[in-house]
């Protein structure tokens, strides 16, 4: 039977405690054997520092002992007064790093500290193995005396290794450990909890918002402004569609003399503006006010038609065909339609903006775009949250460590959150 088995071997009861209290009644339960732990640790520490202050005291007395025997040759007696003045050198110093820790309660600093001396220990051993033995051949009891010391020392790190360490320490601890971790699940699955509550609760009041705004932009739709609006939002979309087709339709015939155009610009000053021609003919034929592409195109004419430019008879004479349709009174008719197209829309612009129903529109629309997003962001919130949740596994930590406890202290336990 263990040593925690016949301190607890008591008469089972059941007990219920609260999970934020758990470490202080685990601690109450344990105290008898912790203090027992602790007595024995005590002890061992009492004893290391005699031995410490004992094996101190024999390497100072290392130091001046005289030779039994006198008659050593002075070759031998140089040897051996290195070795001693060195052995005696690193056994204080091995010894002035001893430092003992002040709370024996606690079971990791008193392990650390075993296991500290052990490597210090070892060390020590490495680099004055030499010296030892040839220091016994003079000192034989001396260095006897001081092994003894050291083994002692040794052996009582081990055993201070060994209380802190032992199955009785370890289980106190391990279970110390998952009160912690359940304690700081429970915070956080709370704190978690607490959170998913409150965007639930903004999602809800945003939703209310929403539909409120979507019913006002409902409304706003119904009235005359608005199909007013819808009116002239139409007509700007035809008047669009036309210059579109204007700019197809030059672009079209632009497209016929592409080939022609780029071989001729390739020796011309006009370089950039037959590319701007080439690129987008109708923004090209708004900035050529002078129209200095029609001498361009007579240029091209004729290079065609003195077969400067390697360009085959059948589309040459398509060229030919469309630079003819190209000229003065053309430019002006797409231009003239322009000016009219892009009139009709500043006066439909202005009208609009007449209309107040479109602020009032735009304004709703970017309030149920801001309440749209923020739903979003709150939703994905929600789930990332919801994911966390599900992997803190609360009920799984309390009914795990309930059978741990009721093994360790023998009640039958139950904990509360």
């Amino acid at each position: 039977m263990g040593f925690f088995d016949r301190i607890f071997k008591r008469e089972p009861k059941e007990v219920t405690i609260k999970a934020i209290e758990l470490d202080e009644w685990l601690e109450a339960e344990s105290a008898d054997t912790l203090a027992s732990i602790d007595r024995e640790i005590t002890d061992y520490i009492a004893n290391f520092s005699e031995l410490k202050k004992g094996l101190k005291q024999k390497l100072q007395n290392l130091e001046v002992v005289e030779l039994m025997n006198k008659e050593i040759p002075n070759r031998e007696l140089h040897i051996m007064q290195g070795n001693r003045l060195n052995y005696v050198k690193k056994g204080l110093g091995f010894l002035e790093k001893i430092e003992f820790p002040e709370d024996h309660t606690d079971y990791e600093i008193i392990q650390s500290f075993a296991q500290e001396f052990e490597n210090q220990l070892k060390e020590f051993n490495e680099v004055t193995t030499k010296g030892y033995y040839v220091l016994k051949n003079f000192f034989d009891k001396e260095m006897l005396q001081i092994a003894s010391d050291i083994k002692n020392m040794e052996n009582l790190a081990v055993k201070l290794i060994t209380a802190a360490t032992g199955r009785q320490v370890k289980s106190y601890n391990l279970l110390l450990s998952k009160i912690r971790e359940l304690n700081e699940s429970i915070v956080q699955s709370q704190k978690i909890e607490n959170e998913l509550n409150e965007l639930q609760e903004e999602i809800e009041s945003l939703a209310s918002k929403q539909a409120e705004l979507i019913e006002k932009k409902d409304q706003l739709k119904e009235s005359h402004d608005y199909s007013s609006y819808q009116s002239y939002d139409k007509k700007k979309a035809e008047i669009d569609s036309k210059i579109s087709d204007l700019n197809s339709r030059l672009n079209n015939e632009i497209k016929v003399m592409d080939r022609p155009l780029r071989k001729y610009m390739h020796d011309s000053l006009d370089k950039n503006l037959i590319e701007s021609y080439l690129n987008n003919p109708l923004d090209a034929l708004v900035d050529d006010d002078t129209y200095n592409i029609l001498k361009v195109l007579s240029n091209l004419k004729t290079q065609l038609e003195k077969n400067k430019l390697d360009i085959k008879d059948k589309q040459k004479s398509k060229v030919l065909k469309q630079i003819s349709s190209l000229d003065k009174a053309y430019l002006d008719s797409i231009l003239a339609s322009l000016s009219e197209f892009k009139k009709q829309k500043v006066e439909i612009n202005r009208d609009m903006e007449k209309l107040t129903i479109l602020m009032d529109y735009k304004e709703l629309q970017y309030q149920l775009d801001h309440v749209s997003d923020k739903i979003k962001k709150h939703e994905e919130s929600l789930k990332e949250k919801k994911e966390i949740l599900s992997d803190i596994h609360v009920d799984s930590q309390l009914k795990k460590l309930e059978q741990s406890l009721s093994e360790f202290t023998g009640h039958d336990v139950t904990i509360e959150i």
